[in-house]
C-alpha cells in the first residue's frame, strides 16, 4: 500500500494518484458509506428519529442553545421548510423546545430539554464507540497519522464540495 500525499484543493498542484490508490479511496468510500448508512439506520431506529437530519439538530442546538430555524438552516445548509418539519418531530417528542427569543420577543429561540440533551450523549456514546471500532483496525503507531491524513481530506472534501456547488449554479 502506498502513502498518499495530500493536498490542499486551492493549491494548483496535486500529486497524481496511480490506479491503485485511486481503488483503494474509492473502496474506502464506498465501504465507509455502506457501513455508516446501516450504522445511523440502525442507531435512528433504536432512538426514534426518523432522519438523520433529526440526529444533526440535536448536535448543533446541544453546541449552540438558542439558535434559530434560520441559523439552523444556514449551518445545516438545508431546505427551510424541511427542516421546519424535522424541528416539529424534534417538539413532538419533546427533544426540542420553542421559546421566545429573549432579545427579540417576536424570535423563536431552539433548546433542548432534558430528554433531549440525553438523548444527544447517548447518540455520542454509541458514535465513540462505532469510531473505536473502526480505529480498532488501525496499528497503534499509525492512528495519529490517519487522523492527521483525515483532517486534510475533510479539507480537500469541503473545498471540492464548495466549487462543485458554485460549477453547478
Amino acid at each position: 500500500m502506498t502513502h498518499i500525499n495530500y493536498i490542499p484543493y486551492n493549491d494548483t498542484e496535486v500529486i497524481p494518484l496511480n490506479d491503485a490508490d485511486k481503488r483503494t479511496i474509492r473502496s474506502f468510500f464506498q465501504a465507509f458509506s455502506r457501513s455508516y448508512v446501516a450504522y445511523n439506520q440502525q442507531a435512528r431506529k433504536r432512538w426514534g428519529l426518523s432522519t438523520a437530519v433529526q440526529g444533526h439538530v440535536l448536535h448543533v442546538l446541544y453546541a449552540e442553545p438558542g439558535m434559530s430555524l434560520m441559523g439552523l438552516v444556514d449551518r445545516l445548509s438545508m431546505d427551510k421548510g424541511f427542516l421546519s418539519k424535522q424541528i416539529q418531530q424534534l417538539v413532538q417528542m419533546n427533544l426540542i423546545a420553542r421559546e421566545a427569543n429573549p432579545l427579540d420577543g417576536r424570535a423563536i429561540s431552539l433548546y433542548l430539554t432534558d430528554q433531549g440533551r440525553e438523548l444527544k450523549m447517548q447518540i455520542d456514546q454509541s458514535m465513540e464507540s462505532y469510531m473505536n471500532g473502526i480505529m480498532a483496525g488501525v496499528p497503534l503507531d499509525k492512528q495519529a497519522q490517519l487522523v492527521e491524513s483525515l483532517d486534510w481530506m475533510l479539507i480537500g472534501l469541503q473545498e471540492t464540495l464548495v466549487k462543485q456547488m458554485e460549477e453547478l449554479k
